[in-house]
C-alpha cells in the first residue's frame, strides 16, 4: 500500500513542477482530434460490500488498470470507450465502459472531471464451471453488472497533445453468483462502492 501511495504522491510532485514557469515541456494546443488514456487506479476498502440478502461480505478492491479512446468534440469536451482490468477477491473483471470527460479552464493547469457507465465481464474459473459427481452436479456461474465511476481532479497539459492526470472519485460495480449444488441453486448479488485514487496519461 505505501509504495502504491508514494507513486501518487510523486506524480503529484511532477505534476506541480511541469506546470511551474521555465519548464523544458511546451504545452501544446489540444485542439478537437482523437485521444487515448492510459490510467492506474487504487481503490480503498473502506466501505463494506452488501448482498443482496442485505450481508456485508467485505470484499475488497485493490486495483484497477483501463485505457480509454475517443474523440475530442471541443478543446474542453471528449467522448470515448474504455476497458481494462479491475481486481476483486474472486479474481479479474473486465470494464466495458463509455465515458465522457471534461475540463473547466484553457490553461496550462486546469480542473478536470470524468463520467464512465457500462458493465464488467468476470475473467476468473472461465466464468463457469460444471462438476458431476456420479448422478449429482455441481456447477458455478459469475456474472458482471453495473460499471459506474465518477471523479474530478487536475488535470497538468504538457508537450504536443500529452497531458497528465491526477483523480479521485466514485467507484461503483454490481456483481452476480449462481451455485447449483445437489439441485439446489443459490445466488448472490453484490454492489461494491469504493473510493478511488487514479493517476494516468491523456494523448
Amino acid at each position: 500500500m505505501r509504495p502504491i501511495i508514494l507513486c501518487f504522491l510523486l506524480l503529484a510532485g511532477f505534476s506541480f513542477a511541469w506546470g511551474q514557469p521555465g519548464n523544458p515541456f511546451t504545452p501544446g494546443e489540444h485542439s478537437s482530434g482523437y485521444y487515448s488514456t492510459l490510467t492506474v487506479g487504487l481503490l480503498t476498502t473502506g466501505k463494506p460490500a452488501w448482498s443482496a440478502w442485505g450481508n456485508n461480505v467485505g470484499i475488497p478492491y485493490q486495483f484497477k488498470l483501463q485505457s480509454s479512446h475517443g474523440y475530442r468534440l471541443t478543446p474542453k469536451l471528449s467522448l470515448g470507450i474504455g476497458t481494462g482490468l479491475v481486481l476483486i477477491e474472486q479474481g479479474w473483471i473486465m470494464p466495458l465502459v463509455a465515458e465522457f470527460r471534461g475540463d473547466l479552464l484553457k490553461g496550462e493547469i486546469t480542473p478536470t472531471f470524468f463520467a464512465q457507465a457500462g458493465g464488467g465481464i468476470p475473467l476468473f474459473m472461465g466464468r463457469a464451471f460444471r462438476v458431476e459427481w456420479g448422478n449429482a452436479q455441481e456447477e458455478y456461474q459469475a456474472r458482471g453488472g453495473l460499471l459506474v465511476d465518477v471523479g474530478l481532479g487536475i488535470k497538468v497539459r504538457g508537450a504536443g497533445r500529452s497531458s497528465t492526470l491526477l483523480t479521485i472519485g466514485y467507484h461503483g460495480l454490481g456483481f452476480e453468483e449462481e451455485f447449483t449444488s445437489w439441485g439446489t441453486r443459490f445466488e448472490t448479488s453484490y454492489f461494491f462502492q469504493r473510493l478511488q485514487l487514479q493517476a494516468g496519461w491523456m494523448f
